[in-house]
């Protein structure tokens, strides 16, 4: 049992006899793709809604997965609770006999009440927004005209404020809240009628200091004397655990951390939340394990992968992905792209080396070509290295450990507890080159994996991101964790907890700034490291850009620029930029965030605008990020509603280089009113 305004945003259609039965030859068809998005129709919702008289704060979108078994009459029998939407529900039945005789059948479950209550709410707000909540009565018996009293009941941290407003019947009465502050909130509305029709709703929202938050991730090896940096405002997570293996917690929760809408920024967050929860289960932070984002936007029409959606495909990239989540991608089209590469005479011999290596990570029968190249005089260390990789994953250790060592004694720096390979032109070469290593000499298990690991985390890099080269050696070292136990003692008001973690063990403490500040440490035996992640506001203001992009944000409605709106305007948003002269090339991208009092409309032609809206890369609640591919100039223009009427801060938006990271220029912020 889904709710209807599911299949609204996304239909299904269920034919079980088509499963069973439909034709089963190949077509013949290996990729197919779409140059622009289909318009679909429009999206139905759902109102708030349960059982009047209660309180109402259950609005699940599916209820029901049950498989039963039919009486000699073919008669079965299911009993429910439906959630709290008013809603139309889609009851969906399959039907199978042993002799795969089968059907399908649908039918529609409704759910309505006499009276009831619907506010709109957003889920977070900015501290100092004041919002006008929305609210209004329904039902069958209620009649036009009739008076409704609301009494509201606001709650933060177990503080409740109460107030009462009055309106009529089927007509939006508003309550002002006031200057909100930073924390979680929970809001009830009671409706009342005067010949005693009642209802209640619940819902609840967050107020955060940005929407530009930032996770900040802080590692130490324990002494007695360390005083850890927190939160100043929330809580601080701890994760104690033998030494090394902190360092690669600290690695994992950066790397799930990534922002932005790069594949490998993509693929870092999914990759890290499915590690951690692997090899640190039993530290749950709140939000791991989300959802799976769709990856095959970044699979090109020939095969490949590219950078950001819509952009085209680069081979090393495609090799790298191919190994480390070759399964995430559609793996025919990879092969087909890869060889073409290695069949064109045109093609380096480093282009063809790297596809060979993404060949070879998929299981193609390429050792041949990879035993022949490897006997290539003047190898270049690039070309070694992707040889290596090849060779691991085709299964031949001793050649791959051969190369690796020709590299680290040929080009390979000692550091002390770092190595380096030294080839190249730039420190972004050398970085890549140690990376690969990295992986080769994980995946072998030799003693210089760990220094040359060292480097990539304590180095960076001018145009280039590891992600996907760290990732790979954490797959291959997470396994071979070392097995020691170590303990520690930790006095927190006024009382002492001896702790003591054997091999693979981990320990965690949530703590509030004034605990954190008075949190001690003694009695320490082994390497402990202590890993700290805490939330903040990220202001772009505070980290100067480099002003090499000038970017400017404006609002407006049917042409007319403005700060105050009314509730039935349709907002036009306009980011418009300029490079410089001195601006690197390469994408960008434009990160904009929306005051909490608008939604974007990410299908503008069904409110009647023009239609060369921008196309978002990345819709991420109130932040809204855009791809630029060339320095054109052409400002980007996307649309949005109203949610609640009141006063909201604006926040700067930001252009970032995508290779870099770098903010190269931000838009000023502000506030803008909603009548």
């Amino acid at each position: 049992l889904v709710d209807e305004a599911l299949y609204a945003l996304q239909d299904q259609r269920v034919d079980i006899l088509a499963s069973l039965y439909s034709d089963i030859f190949d077509s013949g068809i290996k990729t197919s793709f779409y140059t622009h998005e289909i318009p679909d129709m429009p999206p139905g919702g759902a109102e708030h809604g349960g059982e009047g008289g209660y309180e109402r704060k259950d609005f699940r979108d599916a209820v029901l997965f049950k498989t039963l078994t039919t009486d000699s009459s073919g008669r079965a029998q299911v009993t429910f609770n439906v959630p709290d939407n008013l809603t139309s529900w889609r009851l969906t039945c399959q039907a199978v006999t042993d002799d795969l005789q089968a059907a399908t059948k649908t039918a529609p479950v409704v759910v309505k009440l006499p009276f009831f209550v619907d506010m709109v709410v957003n889920n977070t707000y900015l501290a100092y927004d004041q919002p006008k909540i929305p609210i209004r009565a329904f039902g069958d018996q209620l009649k036009a005209d009739t008076t409704v009293t609301f009494e509201v009941a606001l709650e933060k941290d177990g503080k409740i404020t109460k107030d009462s407003i009055s309106g009529k019947a089927f007509t939006v009465s508003y309550l002002q809240l006031p200057a909100l502050e930073s924390g979680k909130y929970k809001i009830s509305v009671t409706g009342k009628t005067p010949d005693g029709l009642q209802d209640t709703l619940t819902l609840s929202f967050n107020v955060v200091d940005s929407f530009l938050a930032k996770r900040h991730i802080d590692f130490w090896l324990l002494e007695e004397n360390l005083k850890i940096r927190g939160s100043q405002d929330s809580l601080t997570v701890l994760a104690f655990s033998d030494y090394q293996r902190s360092q690669y917690l600290q690695t994992l929760l950066q790397l799930k951390c990534a922002d932005g809408s790069r594949i490998d920024q993509v693929i870092a967050r999914v990759k890290a939340e499915k590690m951690l929860a692997k090899y640190f289960p039993e530290i749950p932070f709140d939000d791991i394990l989300s959802e799976e984002p769709d990856l095959l936007k970044y699979q090109t029409a020939e095969g490949g992968i590219a950078l950001l959606p819509y952009s085209s495909a680069e081979v090393k990239l495609t090799a790298k992905l191919a190994a480390l989540c070759g399964d995430m991608f559609d793996k025919a089209a990879l092969a087909d792209y890869m060889y073409k590469i290695v069949e064109d005479p045109k093609e380096t011999q480093e282009r063809s080396i790297i596809a060979l290596y993404g060949l070879a990570a998929l299981n193609e029968p390429v050792l041949t070509e990879l035993k022949l190249l490897s006997r290539q005089a003047n190898l270049s260390t690039p070309e070694k290295l992707y040889l290596a990789l090849a060779f691991l994953e085709a299964g031949d250790e001793p050649s791959a450990a051969e190369l690796i060592k020709s590299v680290t004694k040929g080009d390979g720096e000692d550091l002390g507890y770092q190595m380096r390979i030294n080839t190249g032109q730039d420190q972004d070469d050398i970085l890549e080159a140690t990376a690969l290593a990295a992986v080769a000499a994980s995946n072998l298990n030799l003693e210089e994996q760990n220094k040359l690991y060292a480097y990539v985390l304590e180095n960076s890099g001018k145009d280039i991101l590891l992600y996907i080269e760290q990732l790979m050696f954490l797959n291959n070292a997470l396994p071979r964790l070392p097995k020691a136990t170590v303990s520690f003692s930790y006095y927190l008001e006024g009382r002492q907890e001896r702790v003591t973690l054997k091999p693979g063990e981990s320990y965690r403490l949530m703590l509030t700034p004034d605990k954190l500040a008075s949190l001690k440490f003694e009695n320490i035996e082994g390497n402990v490291g202590v890993t700290a992640v805490y939330s903040g506001a990220f202001d772009p203001t505070s980290e100067p850009p480099s002003n090499e992009v000038k970017l400017t944000k404006s609002y407006s409605v049917l042409g007319e620029t403005r700060k105050t709106f009314t509730s039935h305007d349709v907002i036009r948003i306009t980011l418009s930029y300029d490079f410089g002269l001195t601006a690197p090339d390469g994408p960008y991208t434009i990160t904009d965030v929306l005051p909490a009092g608008l939604k974007i409309i990410e299908r503008p032609y069904y409110h009647g605008v023009e239609q060369n809206a921008a196309y978002p890369l990345l819709v991420d609640g109130q932040r809204i990020s855009f791809g630029i591919y060339e320095k054109t100039g052409r400002p980007i223009t996307y649309y949005a509603r109203v949610v609640n009427p009141g006063d909201f801060k604006v926040e700067a938006a930001i252009v970032q280089n995508v290779k870099s990271g770098k903010i190269y220029g931000a838009a000023e912020g502000g506030r803008i009113s909603i009548k």
